[in-house]
């Protein structure tokens, strides 16, 4: 008997920019779809409102590994909103959200090891979202406070 499944995962692509516009860093890796990214995406399937939204992602300084049952960025340095969210092309690999956000300078300095996708960043500032879809940690980035982090972030959903 023929089974259906969904295979979703994460991607992101991170590039550090100098005060000059200059590549300073780039860093891509595969992360974790959490147990509340999980809850959100079956809300949003399920339901004809649902309160949570991904709308902003979130930059800190925490080095634990991600794991299922994260809710937040271990240590908060920025949340920020999306500055685009929308439904990518279909594709023989499957479907893809992408969303892109960027840290300006002077927002999210220091050194960074960590990002989230996650609902609702614009009504929390710095504080607890409680909600996330995606929690990556990475080796540092050194964002210095001239300097412009744009973070794209890209969900696969696909047949498993």
């Amino acid at each position: 008997m023929a089974q259906d499944g969904l295979k979703i995962k994460g991607h992101v692509r991170l590039e550090l920019y100098g005060p000059e516009g200059q590549l300073k860093d780039v860093r891509e890796a595969e992360n974790m779809i959490v147990s509340a990214g999980l809850a959100t995406i079956a809300e949003a399937i399920s339901k004809a409102t649902n309160a949570y939204v991904v709308s902003g992602m979130g930059v800190g300084t925490g080095t634990t590994g991600a794991a299922e049952a994260d809710i937040n960025l271990e240590t908060s340095a920025s949340y920020n909103t999306l500055t685009s969210a929308g439904r990518g092309s279909t594709a023989a690999s499957g479907h893809s959200i992408i969303y892109t956000c960027t840290f300006n300078p002077g927002f999210g300095t220091g050194a960074l090891t960590e990002a989230v996708l996650c609902c609702a960043a614009s009504a929390y500032g710095d504080k607890a979202v409680g909600r996330i879809l995606n929690r990556l940690t990475f080796s540092a980035i050194n964002k210095a406070a001239a300097d412009t982090l744009a973070i794209t972030w890209t969900v696969v959903l696909a047949d498993a």
